[in-house]
């Protein structure tokens, strides 16, 4: 998903697993098929801190896939798609590839930089969308945010009728956070 997330509720429900993480290896380029064209990526491979949204099926590491690398003579490189330091401690929204299993390299960075914010030594957390965050926040405070929001009302508009992620689909995980049962988490109509 490639667009202006209107705010962080959006983003939090427009997201299959958010988690916050450190990356810790990273898997050579290597090319896979997207509607017709040859993309080289490769997989940041992140060991899971705090899970906050989405079912995994190892919860303690996921694949995030970065889009771009050379293989031979050949160079791609995607403007806006974020990249992680090995080291780097993140707070992630991931979007997954229908295609296949969440943990096999299929989670991207919602709203591509939008939905990456790394963590300071500090432990506030910064997102480079001015739209988003203003200036450094506890990273505490953001989870906090980020819950209420999900246990909120859906994320409505026009994006949402394309890109809202259900609680059913996606339910919070975070420790000693419940998914609310009664709150409506259905697609909005057009």
């Amino acid at each position: 998903m490639n667009h202006e997330m209107a705010s962080v509720s959006h983003l939090a429900w427009f997201s299959h697993v958010i988690v916050v993480g450190t990356a810790v290896s990273r898997s050579g380029p290597y090319v896979f098929e997207n509607d017709g064209r040859s993309v080289i990526a490769s997989d940041v491979v992140i060991t899971v801190e705090t899970p906050v949204r989405g079912m995994l099926d190892d919860p303690t590491t996921i694949k995030v896939r970065q889009l771009g690398g050379t293989i031979g003579d050949c160079m791609q490189v995607y403007e806006g798609d974020p990249s992680f330091a090995i080291g780097d401690r993140v707070l992630l929204f991931l979007t997954a590839d229908p295609r296949g299993p969440l943990d096999s390299g299929r989670l991207w960075p919602t709203g591509h930089l939008q939905g990456v914010w790394q963590v300071a030594d500090d432990g506030t957390v910064v997102n480079a969308f001015p739209n988003l965050q203003t200036s450094p926040q506890p990273l505490g405070d953001m989870l906090d945010l980020v819950v209420a929001a999900l246990q909120g009302a859906p994320a409505s508009g026009p994006a949402a009728r394309h890109f809202l992620v259900p609680l059913d689909e996606a339910p919070l995980i975070m420790p000693g956070v419940e998914t609310p049962g009664d709150v409506d988490t259905a697609t909005p109509s057009p």
